[in-house]
């Protein structure tokens, strides 16, 4: 479904798995749009609905969303994440009260990098802290400062 939006030229989709459903967003500049695009959509849903008739409670809903300053809304989401036992990322704008013996990485999210949540993210900072138990005086800067 979301890859048909995508084929009918938009671009702001999001999916949410709620209980065993599946919740599709999509998101348009105005309810004329929405409109559009959903009857543009609907003989795809007409045909999923013939091929699989579980999906018969399939719909479609309009609903208008409250307009948000996205730039810096998507900041609520990424709160600290431990990474390890004593490894914790946290973005700028967040506070974080760390145990004793917690390192905290304080980084901003961004397109390459930044959560600490990414399954290849966690094994590479793993590693590092795995690491820097092994050799600390090659992480003595680590050490300088309370949770640095």
């Amino acid at each position: 479904m979301a890859n048909r939006l995508f084929e009918l030229g938009l671009r702001g989709v999001e999916t949410e798995d709620r209980d065993g459903r599946v919740i599709l967003r999509a998101y348009c500049d105005d309810e004329t749009a929405a409109r559009s695009y959903g009857e543009r959509l609907a003989p795809y849903l007409a045909s999923l609905r013939a091929m699989w008739p579980e999906l018969a409670d399939l719909q479609l809903r309009y609903a208008p969303v409250e307009r948000q300053d996205w730039a810096t809304a998507w900041k609520a989401y990424f709160k600290p994440a431990r990474v390890t036992d004593r490894l914790v990322v946290r973005p700028s704008w967040e506070s974080f009260d760390p145990a004793p013996g917690d390192k905290v990485l304080i980084i901003d999210p961004a397109m390459a990098f930044g959560t600490g949540t990414h399954e290849t993210t966690r094994l590479a900072l793993g590693a590092i802290d795995r690491f820097s138990r092994a050799e600390p005086a090659l992480f003595s800067t680590w050490a300088a400062g309370p949770a640095s």
